[in-house]
Parts: structure tokens; C-alpha cells; sequence
């Protein structure tokens, strides 16, 4: 989102580019997910303005880590460094 208007989408090329710096990119499949999907709807979005392969898991983190057959990392992205307006 533009953080001078959070009611608009940056444009396509800064969204392609936030996104690359992450590991997405052209012939890759991606999956968004959050809590309960209020969150990854933008994420979805701006990834299909961008022209990505890209699913919506709409059972989000709430499903997936209720379920112990199903593997989950936890910690720093180790990919964030420097790139987070949060503190550690």
C-alpha cells in the first residue's frame, strides 16, 4: 500500500520490485495466508497486479497451524534484515 495514502496500491513496478527483494517472482507459485485472510487479500492483489502465479489459502495460519501433521517455522525471516519498519 502507498504509505502517503493507504487507501491506494503503490505502483506495479514497486510492488514488483518490494516483492522480488522477498523471492517471488515469474515461474514461481505463491501462496498467501495470514490469521484469517483480512491481510492477505491485499497481498493477493498486489501480487496479481504484478502478474504473479498466485493462491489465496484461505484457511490462513489459523488452520494450518492448528494441525500437527503439517510443518511450521517460527522466528526472524533472516531475509527481513534491515528491510522492517519494527524492532527486533
Amino acid at each position: 500500500m502507498d504509505p502517503a495514502n493507504n487507501t491506494r496500491f503503490l505502483s506495479r513496478d514497486e510492488i514488483a520490485a518490494i516483492l522480488a527483494r522477498h523471492g517471488a517472482g515469474a515461474g514461481k507459485t505463491h501462496v498467501v495466508y495470514c490469521m484469517i485472510g483480512m491481510r492477505a487479500s491485499v497481498d493477493y492483489m498486489a501480487a496479481r497486479m504484478t502478474g504473479l502465479d498466485v493462491y489465496f489459502y484461505d484457511g490462513s495460519w489459523r488452520d494450518w497451524g492448528d494441525r500437527a501433521d503439517l510443518p511450521a517455522e517460527t522466528g526472524r525471516d533472516p531475509r527481513d534484515e534491515g528491510d522492517t519498519p519494527f524492532p527486533s
